[in-house]
């Protein structure tokens, strides 16, 4: 029994050096067995952000006409959209959208991924194109689906009910 015992300590001890052998190839071990924290290693670059820019200067926004680019294919999209959306409701509504405002709603989204959350949405991409068939019910019905969904009020068309 006590052989057992003084065998599962070495064992234990063992185990322990060879645990701290692997972790010292991937970290710096202190003098008393903690990490020590390292600079970042050269050439890191962070994943996108949920934190505001350091690079951009103090009040430029995304609606700005020189903020986000919108790529060729993201144009195209818009573009299909706005061409779907009058087609479908101009008519019936009286108004319309345009590609200009469906692109500020849309740099306006991509800017707005960096301080927002959601398990769903993995790129600025996906939030701008959630953001712009936000605007676009808005634009149908009236009214938004989320009561909160003020912030593109400004873009509606001038005869919407809401627009301001």
């Amino acid at each position: 029994m006590e052989n057992q015992k003084r065998k599962r300590k070495m064992w234990l001890k063992d185990l322990t050096q060879v645990a701290l052998n692997k972790l010292a190839q991937f970290a710096k071990i202190g003098p008393r067995g903690g990490i020590v924290e390292s600079p970042k290693a050269p050439g890191y670059k962070p994943r996108e952000g949920k934190r505001g820019s350091k690079v951009n200067k103090p009040g430029a926004s995304s609606t700005q006409r020189s903020g986000t680019k919108v790529t060729a294919e993201v144009e195209k999209s818009l573009q299909k959209k706005a061409d779907g959306f009058n087609e479908r409701y101009k008519d019936k509504l009286g108004y319309g959208v345009t590609v200009g405002q469906l692109k500020s709603v849309y740099q306006r989204g991509v800017g707005a991924f960096s301080s927002g959350s959601s398990p769903r949405v993995t790129s600025s991409q996906q939030w701008g194109q959630a953001r712009v068939n936000s605007f676009l019910y808005v634009v149908k019905n009236g009214r938004p689906e989320n009561p909160k969904y003020v912030q593109d009020n400004d873009l509606l068309p001038s005869k919407h009910p809401k627009a301001s």
